[in-house]
């Protein structure tokens, strides 16, 4: 559950880790912050490449790890169509996938060592006032690798939840997704304490 990192390893998991975060945001600045059209779809473009050039399977890969964003970018474009606005409906849709898919390209192709080194890095400055950054960097990394599983499993529980009852999910998959995180939490802390973590 930890690790979701490809299976297949690509010429973008040889790339340091602290290229690959500049990358990220020179890409949110570039693309993911413009409010033209064009731009916006040729981020999606550029993104769509990125994971084109390693092959069909990891594009495919890249586009399942999508699905949770489908229920916002439906609010989205229902939203936008009942206000007239389209354009800026398809701006907004166009500018969270590619965001999410670049971060997931990140996420994908970065061990979650090499994250905690790369967050270690970062978080030098709070070593001088003793501050334990390892600990720090360490829930860091394991939160970013965390945030699709909590995604997926809400996305399940809402399709449980809609198969035995003709009620919306709404409020009602709050205590399970909260019981769900605590259960994960406490087989991560398990594991971190028997190989005597932090």
């Amino acid at each position: 559950m930890l690790s979701l990192v490809s299976s297949k390893t690509t010429r973008y998991h040889s790339l340091s880790t602290g290229l690959k975060f500049a990358a990220l945001f020179v890409f949110s600045i570039c693309f993911v912050m413009s409010s033209s059209l064009t731009i916006q779809s040729i981020g999606l473009l550029v993104v769509i490449v990125a994971y084109a050039v390693e092959g069909t399977a990891f594009l495919w890969d890249g586009v399942k790890r999508l699905r949770p964003l489908l229920i916002f970018i439906a609010l989205i474009c229902v939203w936008h169509t009942i206000t007239l606005d389209i354009e800026q409906g398809l701006i907004l849709c166009l500018r969270i996938t590619s965001a999410v898919a670049f971060a997931n390209l990140v996420t994908m192709t970065t061990p979650l060592q090499e994250m905690k080194d790369a967050f270690l890095w970062l978080l030098q400055p709070l070593k001088w006032v003793g501050i334990n950054t390892a600990s720090i960097a360490l829930a860091l990394a394991i939160m970013i690798r965390f945030v699709p599983v909590f995604l997926e499993q809400t996305n399940n529980l809402r399709t449980a939840h809609g198969a035995r009852s003709t009620k919306k999910a709404s409020w009602r998959i709050v205590f399970p997704v909260a019981i769900a995180v605590l259960d994960n939490a406490e087989h991560v802390t398990d594991a971190i304490r028997a190989r005597r973590g932090y």
